[in-house]
């Protein structure tokens, strides 16, 4: 977390939202910083009340004025590379993505080694079975 200042240094793609550039399975190594958001760069939001992240491309920025003259508040729309349109139907009701919403933003990508958690969140009985044969193997072979 001190390094990449998010609290979530990396997050596993789960979706083809993101195709072809960022495929399912794929991991993002995130970072943030208090610099603004641009049209193109890849962030991480989560909602209120979803339990998931969403890893997709700033579509638009709007900047307001804040307070301080010299700073904008920004209010960012996104969409996935593969998706028809814009992500305001998964805002639950919001307009824009505030900063306050945005995960991260994303540093490098590795690709595929996310498949490994995708399996075993998608096949319980594959994790249990795994979890049980290690323990097994620890208890009778074990030195």
């Amino acid at each position: 977390m001190i390094l990449t200042n998010c609290e979530g240094p990396m997050v596993v793609v789960l979706s083809g939202s993101m195709e072809p550039g960022i495929h399912k399975g794929d991991v993002m190594l995130l970072y943030n910083s208090n610099s603004q958001f641009s049209i193109g760069e890849i962030v991480v939001y989560k909602i209120p009340g979803r339990e998931i992240p969403i890893i997709h491309r700033v579509h638009k920025v709007y900047q307001i004025e804040s307070d301080s003259s010299l700073d904008f508040d920004q209010f960012l729309m996104t969409k996935g590379d593969n998706n028809f349109s814009d992500d305001i139907s998964l805002y639950n009701g919001r307009q824009f993505l505030t900063k306050e919403l945005i995960f991260g933003r994303a540093l490098a990508r590795i690709p595929y080694i996310g498949w490994a958690t995708i399996i075993l969140n998608e096949y319980p009985l594959l994790k249990y079975t795994i979890i049980g044969a290690l323990t097994l193997s620890t208890l009778f072979f074990s030195t």
